[in-house]
């Protein structure tokens, strides 16, 4: 089986919901996404609580997904807005 074959049926799994398919991606970018969110919030719960929601908000629209370059720019994007709010809202409630 070719690679391109691997990963159609990867993105045909994680689309059904798949939980082999789900937890693959999980372990493939939960560790660069927290350094990420890191980087950008510096404060390490809040980060993971981001991380977490933006999985959850994946899982919720995987059915929107053909391709791992759209899943990865979605969970980046995503994490960085989580991020973004998290400043805004601790800015303005301090």
């Amino acid at each position: 089986m070719n690679e391109q074959q691997i990963t159609n049926e990867w993105i045909t799994g994680f689309r059904r919901g798949d939980l082999q398919a789900v937890r693959e991606l999980i372990v493939e970018y939960n560790s660069s996404l927290l350094e990420f969110a890191e980087r950008i919030i510096r404060e390490s719960p809040e980060a993971k609580e981001i991380v977490t929601e933006t999985f959850i908000k994946l899982l919720n629209r995987r059915t929107w997904f053909d391709n791992p370059a759209d899943i990865r720019a979605f969970l980046y994007i995503t994490i960085r807005n989580g991020c973004m709010d998290f400043l805004r809202f601790s800015c303005n409630g301090q």
